[in-house]
C-alpha cells in the first residue's frame, strides 16, 4: 500500500505537470484567431458606417434648415419689413 508521502508527491507532480502541458496547447487555433479578427474588423467597419450615416443625416438637416431660412427669412414682426426705416408702417 502506498504511503501518504508518495501520494502527496504524485499529486504535486500531477498538478505541476498540468499547467505546463496546457501551455503547450494553443488556446485558440489559427483559424479561430482569423475568424475572431475578421469579426472584429467587420464590427469596426459597421461602427464607422453608422457614425458616417449619423453625421451625414445631421449635415443634411443643417442644409435643409439653411435652405428654409434663405427661402423664408425670419420676420421682425407682422407687416414690418426689416429694410423699412424706423417708424414707417410698411414699404
Amino acid at each position: 500500500m502506498p504511503n501518504v508521502r508518495s501520494l502527496a508527491l504524485a499529486a504535486l507532480v500531477a498538478a505541476a505537470a498540468t499547467p505546463s502541458m496546457a501551455q503547450l496547447l494553443p488556446r485558440e487555433s489559427p483559424a479561430e484567431r482569423q475568424v475572431r479578427s475578421t469579426n472584429q474588423a467587420i464590427q469596426q467597419q459597421q461602427q464607422i458606417q453608422s457614425l458616417n450615416a449619423q453625421t451625414q443625416a445631421e449635415i443634411n438637416g443643417l442644409r435643409d434648415q439653411i435652405q428654409r431660412n434663405r427661402m423664408f427669412p425670419p420676420s421682425t414682426g407682422p407687416g414690418v419689413n426689416p429694410g423699412c426705416p424706423p417708424g414707417s408702417i410698411g414699404c
